[in-house]
């Protein structure tokens, strides 16, 4: 239902409850709403509103649906362990294809 993908994708863009970002993020990457995780890529650029949780997620959807980041090199900087060990994970990915 494209409605309920553009609402999540709404949620994930704009909520500021992190949580609420968070399970919006892991509910599209489930749904394999690939064009809305593509939107909300930026976000990983940004510096996070309370911890790196939403970063993290975005992440492993991005890995999961196989998506291309156009600069990891900022994110190596990021100091989360989550975020990093996600990275590791693009980069085996990226090596893969």
């Amino acid at each position: 239902d494209a409605g309920l993908n553009d609402r999540l994708l709404n949620l994930a863009q704009s909520d500021l409850r992190e949580s609420i970002r968070h399970a919006a993020i892991r509910n599209l990457s489930a749904r394999k709403a690939i064009k809305h995780i593509e939107q909300l890529i930026p976000i990983l650029y940004a510096n996070p509103l309370a911890n790196w949780g939403v970063h993290t997620i975005l992440l492993a959807a991005c890995v999961d649906l196989g998506l291309t980041l156009p600069n990891i090199e900022p994110l190596t900087r990021i100091d989360s362990m989550c975020v990093q060990a996600e990275l590791a994970r693009y980069k085996a990915r990226q090596l893969n294809r």
